[in-house]
């Protein structure tokens, strides 16, 4: 908790940290939509409406020429053979300080089989002023679609305005689909080196193309995307999110979906649709009663077999994936909220984590990563950089965020913002947790870390173990606080203080090993109910006295989530290492010995995987102990 000591006079100014500049569209700014001319010809776009512009601030202002495309899957093309695509339409950018007036007015468009080859398609095009208007820009040359075309790469090119306020790339926000927007970055007059797919980040490009002729297709719709929970308990049945194009011309009024998870068989549903899907839209719909059967991350495929009543000739699949397991642990949610002395919104930071902590008491686990300030943890600068657009900004388990103060909200919002995302995460269990032990070694001086994880399922993802270390009655600190005098509202009691007020906080992160996890802490493929455990150590450098604490993460090193995680505190060394108590073995090292009980059959090794003939006069370092057939990791000192 937060100890307020004193007020003092001096003004500071309100610190950020930069990021790229994002907009959503003014309800204000309609959406200008191309759509087809005649009943010979379609636009096909994988985008939904347009919900935000924004740039890439990789881009150099100025010099770099950015290339934005599209992937028109084979699947998806196969279905229009014979016909022409005769244009390409593009949704122009805005001003985040002009809604009416786009950035970019010259591009040069193109279409090509593979991005690091020349086009087979280049075109120079002008672009109407409007922000947000679909420009539909003639193709000189038609492309024609053919059975040998794989996957075909739709986009355009352009110079990055100089501005900083300019948002030049338009997107839907709503599609997961990675292929549906793709960046490349030239700083010469080649072509990019390297491709990036940010549709899982930022949606669907808004970029379209006419395709013309005699072959369009009817009764024809794919799926786009679908959308299945955190969790499903194995043995029951649930449901998941579907998005549907209609890739044809007619209506479409009933469709039948097939969804097949793991090895189970095909599940097959009929969709009554109370509102027609018209001819290049796409909708969501949710589908019931799926049957969850097996255990662990799950393949899923899900095709359309039939529209209206009519098969779907060689259906296109679309892959996913579900998560099931019959058991878990309780999750405990992280929350690192990132302030500064200089930000006159921070107290609502404090205020989210004292209520977070005291709330939630071994539920959720808040700490604070200071920003400008000489308390700024440095193993942080990066993730800092790359995911706190600005402060106060909190993060929950590395994959939601939030701004915890809301003007106006006031304490009540900040409140609310950490009842929401525990009510989220408490409805669904883990399948893993993670024990730890943190001992101060009087030697070193730093804190030797022993951590535990066990999972409830099979696991063949990668995933990490990382490590936090806090400390408690930091300060004092001189905290600029807007909440004075409580014009903006309340805020837990900062409302009463002065506009500068001296604090000692708690939480404050001091050390990081490591914030994206340590690369090979665990193995490469985990058994249910098998025990992991990891041993390393922090520095204390940077500490100034107070209590310490480490907080054991385990992360999915695919996506980066918390998987779950625990707090401890750090207790001082006694001589004897982090003792192991599982299952009645108990292994530890005292005095240049490892000691073993419980156990009839024991080997040692050292770390380049050398036995090591018996347990007493070690050489300093690390050592694996095989007892009965369990592995530990021990310190000897």
């Amino acid at each position: 908790m937060r100890k307020i000591l004193l007020a003092s006079a001096i003004t500071l100014l309100t610190g950020t940290v930069m990021a790229n500049v994002r907009m959503e569209r003014p309800s204000t700014v309609p959406w200008q939509e191309a759509k087809a001319e005649s009943s010979s010809e379609l636009v096909f776009r994988y985008s939904n409406f347009p919900e935000e512009a924004f740039n890439v601030p990789e881009a150099t202002r100025g010099s770099s020429t950015l290339y934005a495309a599209v992937k028109m899957r084979h699947e998806d093309l196969v279905k229009y053979v014979g016909n022409s695509i005769t244009a390409i339409v593009v949704t122009s950018g805005s001003f985040s300080d002009n809604y009416g007036l786009n950035p970019v007015t010259e591009i040069e468009l193109f279409i090509t089989r593979d991005l690091s080859e020349e086009p087979v398609r280049k075109q120079t095009a002008d672009l109407m002023e409007y922000s947000f208007y679909d420009n539909r820009i003639e193709l000189d040359e038609p492309y024609d679609l053919t059975e040998d075309d794989g996957d075909l790469y739709i986009g355009y090119s352009f110079t990055v305005p100089e501005e900083k306020t300019a948002c030049y790339i338009v997107s839907d926000l709503s599609n997961d689909c990675a292929t549906n927007y793709i960046v490349g970055i030239s700083d010469d007059d080649s072509l990019p080196q390297t491709w990036e797919q940010r549709g899982l980040v930022d949606g669907s490009l808004c970029l379209g193309w006419v395709i013309s002729g005699e072959y369009l297709p009817e009764n024809s719709a794919v799926v786009i995307n679908s959308i299945f929970p955190e969790y499903e308990p194995t043995g029951g049945t649930g449901s998941y999110t579907l998005y549907v194009k209609n890739i044809g011309t007619n209506l479409i009024n009933d469709y039948e979906v097939s969804t097949k998870i793991g090895n189970s068989e095909s599940h097959i549903q009929k969709m009554e649709l109370q509102w027609p899907i018209r001819s290049m839209s796409t909708v969501r719909h949710t589908i019931p009663d799926v049957p969850f059967n097996e255990e662990g991350f799950l393949p899923v495929e899900i095709s359309i077999t039939k529209v209206n009543g009519v098969p779907v000739e060689n259906p296109s699949v679309f892959t996913s994936e579900a998560l099931a397991y019959a058991s878990g642990f309780d999750r405990i949610v992280l929350v690192e909220e990132f302030s500064g002395t200089t930000c006159g919104w921070c107290p609502a930071g404090y205020v989210l984590v004292d209520y977070a902590n005291e709330t939630y008491p071994g539920r959720m686990i808040a700490v604070v990563g200071q920003v400008n300030s000489d308390d700024q943890c440095a193993d942080y600068q990066a993730f800092i950089d790359n995911n706190v657009p600005s402060i106060p900004y909190t993060w929950f388990n590395r994959v939601s965020s939030e701004i915890p103060a809301n003007i106006g909200g006031g304490t009540e919002y900040t409140f609310a913002v950490a009842d929401n995302i525990f009510d989220k995460y408490d409805s669904y269990p883990s399948y893993c947790n993670v024990n730890a032990k943190a001992t101060k070694n009087p030697e070193t001086g730093m804190v030797d870390v022993n951590a535990e994880s066990e999972f409830s399922i099979d696991m063949d993802r990668p995933h990490r173990f990382s490590f936090i270390l806090t400390e408690d009655n930091v300060g004092p600190i001189n905290q600029l606080n807007n909440y004075s005098g409580g014009y903006y509202g309340t805020m837990d009691g900062w409302e009463n203080e002065e506009s500068n007020v001296s604090i000692m906080c708690d939480n404050v992160i001091r050390a990081c090993k490591d914030v994206e996890g340590i690369e090979g802490s665990f193995p490469e493929k985990i058994s249910k109910g098998e025990k992991i455990t990891y041993s390393t150590s922090l520095p204390t450098d940077n500490t100034t006295g107070g209590e310490l604490k480490v907080v054991a993460l385990v992360t999915n090193a695919l996506t980066g989530e918390v998987m779950n995680a625990t707090r401890v505190d750090v207790s001082e060394s006694v001589g004897v290492e982090f003792l192991y108590d599982r299952d009645a073995i108990r292994v530890y090292s005292s005095e240049g010995s490892i000691i073993v009980s419980g156990a009839s059959d024991v080997k040692v090794f050292n770390m380049a995987g050398m036995p090591v003939s018996g347990t007493d006069n070690l050489v300093k370092g690390v050592y694996l102990v095989v007892a009965d057939g369990k592995t530990f990791k021990v310190t000897v000192k």
